[in-house]
């Protein structure tokens, strides 16, 4: 998936509601420029989330989650409980992307999906820790309801 960065904050974004009329409207901006999906910033150019996803990012060391006002993902908490190695969460900033090894989308409809590039930044989508991290949630026992 190649996305694009877009200032933009979700209204109150800790809560899942349907109030989504601007982050599909910025994912169609960047569709149009040839993207296929937007990763929100702050105004300070810190990354927060994608419009219907969780962003992840492995810099060669450990697993990193933007510290930001987001939706917390159900998929992004069981993919950091799973995972047995070193992790934090931290701001990351725009001007950091190419220090990463790589970076992944997390939702329940697709799990982790491989980031190809944030606008001008590519990442290593056959990244060793990509299939760890989906074999270790794909390990997860599902509780019975």
């Amino acid at each position: 998936m190649r996305v694009r960065s877009a200032r933009y904050i979700r209204d109150l974004p800790a809560a899942k509601h349907t109030g989504l009329f601007g982050a599909l409207h910025e994912r169609r901006r960047v569709q149009l420029d040839g993207y296929d999906d937007a990763l929100f910033t702050s105004s300070d150019g810190l990354i927060g989330e994608g419009v219907t996803w969780n962003v992840g990012f492995f810099d060669g060391d450990s697993l990193i989650w933007p510290m930001a006002d987001v939706l917390p993902g159900v998929t992004a908490r069981l993919i950091a409980g799973a995972y047995d190695g070193r992790q934090r969460t931290e701001p990351v900033a725009l001007s950091r992307l190419s220090g990463m090894a790589t970076a992944f989308a997390t939702n329940a409809a697709v799990g982790l999906c491989p980031l190809d590039s944030i606008d001008a930044s590519g990442f290593d989508t056959g990244h060793p820790v990509l299939e760890l991290l989906r074999e270790q949630y794909e390990a997860i026992t599902p509780e019975r309801i």
